[in-house]
Formats: C-alpha cells, sequence, structure tokens
C-alpha cells in the first residue's frame, strides 16, 4: 500500500480559494453591466479626453426656453377698435417682454371673463400656436411659481406709473387677472400703435375671426446664401459608443450609421442634406420623470449641434400629442413671420421622457444677399380670389415666407399665404394669390 504525501495548506491560500469563487462571480456581474450600459445608454454626450468622440460639436449655439417662447403673434385693439400687428421680431416686442421680465412684483387672482371692457384699448400676446402645452407664465414673470400655462395674455395700462394690468387665459381656459409693478415701459405706449405697426382687419368665416392685413402691406423678397453645416463628428453624439458604429450606404443619397439598436441617416433633400435619428428601444427603458416633452426635446438638440446661429430666429411652431407620444416642430422666422416647411426646421418626438425620434435639416441661410419689396394682397384681396366652395371649407390663413431654391448656393424667402382647409393645406403668392409650390414646402410626417 503506497503512502500518499499529505499536504499542509496555510491558511492565507485556504482564505484566498474560499473568496476566490464570489470575486469571480461579481467580474462576471460587473462585466455584464457595463455591457448594458454601453448597448442600453443614453445617447446624451459624454466628456472625453478624445475630441470627437462621445462630444458634440455645436452646429450653432445652445438655446433656452426663453428665447423659444416668444409669442406667435403681438396684437393691438385702439380704443376706436382697430386692429394692428406687431411683427415679433421687432423693437416694440422686445423692449415690451423685457419690461415685463424685470417687473418686481405679480399678484394673480382668478377672474371671470378675459373680455376686455369697449373703447378700451389693450395689448393681446399670443402663444395658442403652441398646441396643447401653452407657454409657461415664468417666461413672461420669471419670479411667478405658480404652474400656470398660458395661451393669451391681454395687457393694458395701469393707474398707477409702471403697473400694468393682464388677464391671462392658460391652456384649460380658466381666467386670471393680474397686476404687475415695477414695469419700466420707458416711453413704450400699449395704446397708440407705432411706425412698426401694420394693419389688420378681423373677417369672419365659417364661425372663424381670421385676422389678415387690413391694407396692400410690404414684405420683402429675400435671397440668402446657404450654408451647409459640418456634422464630422456629430454623427457619434446619437451612439453611446461610437466605436460600434457601422456605416452602411444603400444609395448615393442615403447613409446609415447604425450600432443594431439606434439608427442615423444622412440623405439628401431638395435643399440639402438633412439628418434623422431613430431610437426605437425607447417603450422599453424606465420613464423619465421631471422632464417635460420640452425640456427633453431642448437639451437633446442642445448636446447634439444645437440651434441655428444665422441671423433669423429659430423657435416653436407646433407641438402636437398623440396617447403615448409628444411632437415639437422648430421652426425659422424671418422678420416676424413664419418660414413655412422643412428648411430649416426639426422635428422632435419624445416618448416616456426619451427623444425617440429627430429630424434636421443641416442647411441653414448664413448671408442675406440680395432684398427687394414687394407689395402684398389684403385680406379682403385674397379672400376674393377663393371660390365659395374654398371659403367653406378654410380653416386658418397665416402670412409668411415660402422657399425656393435659388441656386445650390443660395435660397429664395418669398411671402406667402398659408391657406388650411379642412382637407390640407396649399400655399399661395401673396403678392398675387397664384398657387406656390416652392422647395421643402412639406411638412415632417406627423405623429397624428
Amino acid at each position: 500500500m503506497s503512502m500518499r504525501k499529505r499536504f499542509n495548506v496555510s491558511p492565507a491560500r485556504r482564505f484566498w480559494h474560499f473568496i476566490s469563487t464570489p470575486l469571480l462571480i461579481l467580474a462576471v456581474l460587473a462585466s455584464i453591466l457595463f455591457t448594458f450600459l454601453i448597448w442600453f445608454g443614453s445617447p446624451i454626450p459624454v466628456q472625453s479626453a478624445r475630441n470627437g468622440f462621445y462630444t458634440s460639436p455645436k452646429l450653432g449655439a445652445p438655446s433656452t426656453l426663453t428665447r423659444l417662447f416668444l409669442p406667435h403673434q403681438v396684437w393691438l385693439w385702439t380704443g376706436h377698435q382697430q386692429l394692428y400687428s406687431y411683427p415679433v421680431q421687432s423693437s416694440f416686442v422686445s423692449k415690451l417682454l423685457s419690461a415685463l421680465h424685470g417687473a418686481t412684483t405679480v399678484t394673480v387672482t382668478p377672474a371671470k371673463t378675459a373680455k376686455a371692457r369697449g373703447g378700451e384699448s389693450y395689448l393681446e400676446l399670443d402663444y395658442a400656436t403652441y398646441g396643447e402645452v401653452g407657454s409657461p407664465i415664468q417666461e413672461l414673470f420669471p419670479s411667478l411659481t405658480q404652474a400656470l400655462s398660458v395661451r393669451n395674455v391681454y395687457i393694458k395700462p395701469g393707474a398707477k406709473r409702471d403697473t400694468v394690468n393682464l388677464v391671462v387665459v392658460d391652456q384649460q381656459g380658466a381666467v386670471f387677472n393680474m397686476r404687475a409693478s415695477g414695469v419700466r415701459l420707458n416711453g413704450l405706449s400699449l395704446t397708440e400703435p407705432d411706425a412698426s405697426a401694420v394693419p389688420y382687419a378681423q373677417i369672419p368665416i365659417n364661425g372663424r375671426e381670421l385676422r389678415l392685413p387690413y391694407t396692400n402691406s410690404v414684405m420683402p423678397i429675400e435671397i440668402w446664401s446657404l450654408k451647409q453645416q459640418d456634422i464630422s463628428g456629430v454623427i457619434d453624439s446619437y451612439f453611446a459608443d461610437p466605436s460600434a458604429v457601422i456605416p452602411i450606404v444603400d444609395s448615393i443619397h442615403k447613409t446609415l450609421y447604425t450600432d443594431g439598436l439606434r439608427a442615423v441617416w444622412l440623405s439628401s433633400a431638395s435643399f440639402g442634406p438633412t439628418i434623422a435619428y431613430r431610437n426605437p428601444q425607447t417603450g422599453n427603458v424606465i420613464p423619465r420623470t421631471g422632464h417635460s416633452p420640452l425640456d427633453t426635446a431642448v437639451q437633446f438638440i442642445n448636446d447634439h449641434g444645437g440651434f441655428l446661429s444665422n441671423q433669423t430666429s429659430q423657435g416653436i411652431s407646433a407641438i402636437k400629442r398623440s396617447p403615448d407620444m409628444t411632437e415639437i416642430i422648430f421652426s425659422l422666422s424671418e422678420d416676424g413671420f413664419p418660414v413655412f416647411g422643412q428648411f430649416g426646421s426639426m422635428q422632435c418626438i419624445v416618448n416616456n421622457g426619451w427623444v425617440v425620434t429627430f429630424r434636421r435639416a443641416l442647411v441653414e441661410p448664413s448671408i442675406l444677399e440680395e432684398t427687394q419689396p414687394l407689395h402684398i394682397l389684403s385680406g379682403v384681396q385674397l379672400i376674393s380670389r377663393l371660390s365659395p366652395r374654398e371659403l367653406n371649407k378654410i380653416r386658418s390663413i397665416k402670412l409668411g415666407y415660402g422657399t425656393t431654391l435659388f441656386s445650390s448656393a443660395a435660397i429664395e424667402f418669398f411671402p406667402v399665404y398659408q391657406i388650411t382647409f379642412t382637407s390640407g393645406t396649399i400655399y399661395v403668392k401673396a403678392t398675387d394669390g397664384q398657387v406656390f409650390h416652392g422647395t421643402g414646402m412639406t411638412s415632417w410626417t406627423s405623429v397624428e
């Protein structure tokens, strides 16, 4: 019978054998967790020592909600029931909003009606274009803490100096009286139009009150040189791990970038390249709370190139809701008038606090090369060119700009009327009422 040699195991070695298995299990779990974070993490940029890796170069500039939440229209009703429109980008509107922001004391009380008494002059700030969301009251008075989302604000001068009285209508139709003191108007008149005010008429059609130019006013036709954005490095910012991204060229006009979950398409539109981001996995992740869809959209854009940096402004043109998603459209405006269509616009769709779809054009107007004033039709002249059948189907009429690609390096802004019928939308030249086709005049696909 052979004798086996007996080995003595030291206490330190026995301890290592005892803990090695749990440590190995922890290492495997940590590896799984790290892999999960890489593949399912947020596409929000993460700082890195490597330039262009996880970071997003700025195509334009960051924006705040205050800059985006300008009124859609600013109206003045005089004591003689004359209606005027102030361009949103006018000096008058800028000074008015600045004066309201500087209010030292603001009080809010419930009211019964939003109607102004006859014979009184008042200003009206119209935020109704923002659909169900409205403008937070803090965009007018930062010191207020009420969770109030306003559609219309009516402003009248107060009895005391530097005091104004306001009537606010929120998104649910509730009415509030407000009094703001410490509002330094510095010579701004709330009752008489200045040189920038444009006469308008309120025309009843199909039970609606359409506000259209009263006379043959003047709008310029503008030719802008185009600037194409440099997107080197921007594609990476849409992915948690850019090293896993595979580019797939399916045609000469379209390239797909994907990590197997998210996808970014770079394609060519009629006026230049566009980028589209899609993240279908957000319906399966834990919803983010504490962020409104608008906050989420603005932060996402700021983290992925920013807003346009050119001389025109870019603001919210529409907010639409479906049962589980919110769609927000950001569009250009020029001289206070909207620029219709996809050119210079962005679409952001939010679900569960995450951006699921984002689309933007990668060209923007850069330098105003040429401008020429044009006489446009008044509201009555425009309506007289429509047939009775068309009049019966009108939902709204808006004055703005249509776009036409002037050359490969320039685009033309032409004054147009956008006429929305029950069956769809058309654009007509504001100069003669003829149909305007233009370039890129279709809207982004909606969530509706």
